[in-house]
């Protein structure tokens, strides 16, 4: 510790002081620097929340399980189980063989990392009599669900044709696949498709991450899901999807995502 110094940061000390001995004495009005006013210190407190701004799609820690009520039941980690063991033994070559993207196609194919063959395990375990997708994007997801799946309904607001990179013909290459243009935050049409939602089995949300569609959508479909069906939920460790997955849902729930998509993969036991 250097001795004999001081260490001022307003008013006077005591030169012999130790540094963390260094007592503080008030400034006189004549004494104070313009960088000491008062205003200035208030603005500088209130300055220093703009140094980092969180946004939704912010990746956080993982919430833990055991925060999640109700807990799963040993029938849910069965399924689980059985969930990745079809998973391991999906094929996705096709699907991504007609992305347009070279990078695209290796984002299906990545497992773990991304969620597609997880995707293609739920289908296969459950045999979705409708399987429904919300944000179609290239359309990889709702092709692979629809291998297994009698029906697959995915909704986005923009037409599959006017999404860059998206499978070419996708509605044609997969025929009992069928899009609806339309955004499920609208209260109108929400309650125009809600029953399509009740006659699901499976439930993929990948929609914008923006801190509000999900934060209402999500609760409405669950609100209207049959016992037994399942939504898997995208993304869930954003910073805008935080307070929906541990706090908005109370049906048994786990984020997969050490199997599924780095930013968390949500399964829901409806």
């Amino acid at each position: 510790m250097i001795k004999n110094s001081s260490i001022r940061v307003g008013g006077t000390v005591d030169p012999s002081a130790e540094p963390w001995q260094t007592p503080w004495v008030p400034e006189s009005p004549q004494d104070r620097r313009w960088w000491r006013w008062p205003w200035l210190d208030e603005l500088r407190r209130r300055m220093s929340y703009l140094i980092f701004v969180q946004k939704p799609q912010d990746l956080l820690p993982v919430v833990p399980q055991s925060d999640l009520v109700p807990a799963l039941e040993d029938r849910h980690i069965e399924i689980l189980v059985q969930v990745c063991g079809e998973a391991l033994k999906s094929n996705v070559d096709e699907v991504a063989s007609n992305l347009v993207n070279e990078v695209d196609r290796d984002f299906v194919h990545m497992w773990p990392g991304e969620h597609y063959r997880l995707l293609a395990g739920f289908a296969a375990r459950l045999n979705p009599q409708l399987a429904i997708e919300i944000g179609t994007w290239q359309g990889a997801a709702a092709a692979i669900l629809s291998r297994s799946s009698e029906r697959v309904v995915t909704f986005d607001v923009v037409a599959i044709d006017g999404i860059p990179g998206s499978i070419p013909e996708l509605l044609e290459r997969y025929p009992n696949v069928s899009q609806v243009v339309a955004n499920l935050l609208d209260d109108e049409i929400w309650r125009e498709n809600s029953t399509v939602f009740s006659s699901a089995d499976l439930v993929f949300v990948d929609g914008p991450k923006d801190g509000v569609f999900e934060s209402v959508v999500v609760p409405r479909i669950l609100g209207v899901m049959k016992p037994g069906s399942i939504m898997v939920l995208d993304d869930i460790r954003f910073a805008g999807m935080q307070d929906l997955w541990k706090n908005q849902i109370s049906f048994p729930r786990i984020d997969l995502g050490s199997f599924g998509h780095f930013s968390g993969t949500g399964v829901v036991f409806r």
